[in-house]
């Protein structure tokens, strides 16, 4: 790929995260309370997972991170907080051992399956336990779930049918086609599926405007253009509940 290429997708990319960590963060302020439960699938560098705490200092929270390095700084800076409880696996719809591929010069790009990069770099295969959230939270009150897993979403929420049936948790995820390309996804069947559970699903920005829900043309269009790829599910229930606070 040409430099100034590569210098521009990166520069719209990081545009974009910088974008989409602001309203993340309007969101987490707006809908979580004091005592909130929340779900961090793919926490990284715990960024997430601080702020989830800030607006929910009381509250339980739950972090899943497969990559044993990131893992061991989030223990380190978040082992001994009150409620959280971290979990060194990869979420998916069912309790396996798997590979994964670990990206050495880009870490955030890791997954079960290969992308294309943003450069050069060397690419380790390791073993992961994975588990269905369904499996490890099977009782637990859930407010909130943020899902970041590079493509793999539909299996993460294949394998949280349950709770996201009876919690009804406001969801937070990455859906584009840089990641759930990579992974066959389509996005028709994607918003189809969590319509059948009950939920609308919104731009960050708009439902912070408080637009209107997307229809499924306008979600796969954003798909297929590549205009937008962090999206917020959300049930009629917990928009009227937040909406009389």
């Amino acid at each position: 790929m040409p430099l100034a290429r590569l210098f521009r997708n990166y520069y719209r990319a990081f545009t974009f995260n910088l974008k989409y960590d602001r309203e993340t963060e309007r969101i987490l302020k707006r809908v979580l309370k004091r005592d909130s439960t929340c779900v961090d699938v793919g926490s990284y560098r715990g960024k997430i997972l601080k702020r989830m705490l800030r607006y929910a200092p009381e509250g339980k929270h739950f972090a899943f991170e497969p990559l044993p390095g990131p893992f061991r700084r989030l223990r380190k800076r978040f082992g001994t907080k009150p409620g959280v409880s971290l979990f060194n696996l990869a979420l998916g719809d069912r309790a396996e051992t798997r590979p994964f591929l670990s990206v050495k010069r880009y870490p955030s790009y890791s997954g079960f399956r290969r992308h294309h990069y943003p450069g050069p770099t060397a690419i380790d295969e390791i073993t992961v336990e994975v588990a269905s959230l369904d499996e490890v939270l099977p009782t637990t009150r859930i407010d909130f779930i943020k899902i970041d897993v590079e493509g793999a979403e539909w299996l993460v929420l294949q394998g949280a049918r349950e709770l996201l049936r009876r919690e009804r948790p406001w969801v937070l995820f990455e859906f584009g086609q840089g990641g759930a390309g990579h992974y066959g996804t389509d996005p028709a069947k994607m918003y189809d599926q969590l319509t059948q559970w009950g939920f609308c699903v919104s731009l960050l920005e708009g439902f912070l405007r408080r637009e209107a829900a997307l229809s499924r043309d306008r979600f796969v269009r954003h798909y297929a253009e590549r205009s937008h790829f962090y999206f917020l599910a959300y049930s009629g229930e917990r928009f009227a509940q937040l909406a009389n606070t």
